[in-house]
């Protein structure tokens, strides 16, 4: 319900502040809705390491691979459709995946749950590289 209200006040800001400010400011209705997300994802990192509880390598592997999934539909949403705080939405969201995975997760897990999530996560990322290429091509 918080992250609802935060998000749901970040757009009516944004589409009430849209029509009488320039681009250069913070725009406080984004602030709202990042921080929103965030607060989704806490609660997506929170509820699966609960219902998982047995696994705790397995939650944290599904855990980063939806958020690196939400980082690339973002990145793209922001690259075609020219929208920059989207875009840069969906790289922090990917660079927080891989130095979380890097620095923390991969010391904590598994031999086994490493490869699992190093290659999952790995060929999602190695899969849309291609798509950024395209698009750099088409603009060129």
């Amino acid at each position: 319900m918080c992250a609802a209200v935060l998000i749901s006040a970040g757009r009516i800001l944004n589409h009430v502040e849209g029509t009488s400010k320039d681009g250069d400011e913070i725009n406080f209705g984004s602030v709202l809705i990042v921080l929103g997300t965030f607060y989704i994802g806490y609660i997506i990192w929170q509820f699966i390491h609960i219902f998982l509880r047995d696994d705790q390598d397995i939650a944290t592997m599904v855990t980063l691979v939806i958020f690196t999934i939400f980082g690339l539909i973002s990145y793209f949403a922001g690259l075609y459709g020219n929208d920059m705080a989207r875009r840069t939405y969906g790289m922090a969201l990917l660079a927080f995946v891989v130095i979380r995975l890097v620095f923390i997760d991969v010391w904590d897990m598994e031999l086994f749950g490493r490869v699992v999530t190093f290659l999952a996560i790995g060929v999602l990322l190695m899969s849309t590289a291609f798509l950024t290429k395209k698009k750099k091509n088409e603009i060129a």
